[in-house]
């Protein structure tokens, strides 16, 4: 099998799923792969991606977190502590995490939030998530009559009465 250079120094195969080997979106790899380069000129230090891809059966957070939309990895770099990676890595990543011998980082977009698990252990995210309302205060015909004041205009003074 021939391996894929997507970068000077990273290959396809390494962002790869751990469990079945499937690569997902490679137009987003190669984004991730071009922000990674940036960091790793900062060092100049080979850099380690622990994790990359992850398909649904090894996804625990559901089809909308960076793994799974390849637009994040969890890295490491050798002789540089993960506080420092991390520090580095803001500069060319949204969210950015330490880890226990690796950072995350993914440049999805600032708002997101990551999906929760269900807790009865399924993937899928809930079509229409259900919103509570507010119950509607009921009024009375007594507080319809009561009116606002009228806001009035300020005049303006003129050029005799400032000096007089």
């Amino acid at each position: 099998m021939s391996r894929k250079k997507i970068s000077p120094h990273f290959w396809l195969d390494e962002f790869a799923c751990g469990c079945c080997g499937a690569s997902g979106d490679k137009k987003n790899i190669i984004q991730l792969a071009a922000r990674l380069e940036m960091l790793r000129r900062r060092w100049n230090k080979p850099m380690k991606i622990v994790g990359g891809h992850r398909c649904m059966k090894s996804n625990p957070h559901g089809a909308n977190n960076a793994h799974h939309l390849c637009k994040g990895a969890d890295i490491a770099v050798d002789g540089v502590s993960e506080e420092r990676v991390a520090k580095a890595a803001q500069a060319f990543f949204t969210h950015v995490v330490v880890g226990k011998g690796f950072v995350h980082v993914d440049y999805m977009p600032k708002g997101y939030k990551q999906p929760e698990a269900k807790k009865d252990g399924s993937n899928k995210s809930d079509p229409k998530p259900r919103v509570k309302r507010k119950l509607r205060k009921e009024t009375s015909k007594s507080d319809e009559k009561i009116q606002k004041p009228k806001a009035t205009r300020r005049r303006k003074t003129s050029k005799k009465e400032k000096e007089g």
